[in-house]
């Protein structure tokens, strides 16, 4: 759940994502599925998703990487969002941007690239 300003859980549940190979994409009503079925040349939408709190970049990316999808990068801090950032393209092509939160007083991995 998302919490509230006081910490205690709302009525607003996690946002999860679905990753899944071009060649059928699911949930649809065919078994078959529909075209296309091949991915899209050139810039995509580039989509960034908030890592929650009991979840970590590792396993998102490892599932998303067992359906298909690129690593493009890792371990990297953005100071102009003050956010930890992992990167994968989907198998359409799409650019997901996980994001998470570095806190008030961000302690940087010396691993990490910044900006």
């Amino acid at each position: 759940q998302f919490r509230n300003p006081d910490g205690s859980d709302s009525e607003i549940g996690n946002l999860h994502i679905g990753i899944h190979k071009t060649a059928n994409a699911r949930p649809h009503p065919n078994p078959e599925g529909v075209e296309p079925r091949t991915v899209s040349d050139g810039r995509k939408p580039r989509v960034w998703i908030l890592i929650s709190d009991d979840d970590t970049p590792e396993r998102i990316l490892s599932a998303a990487e067992a359906r298909g999808a690129t690593i493009l990068w890792k371990n990297h801090y953005w100071a102009e969002f003050n956010g930890f950032n992992h990167a994968f393209r989907d198998p359409w092509g799409n650019e997901i941007v996980l994001w998470g939160k570095a806190g008030k007083e961000p302690k940087i991995p010396d691993h990490y690239t910044r900006e």
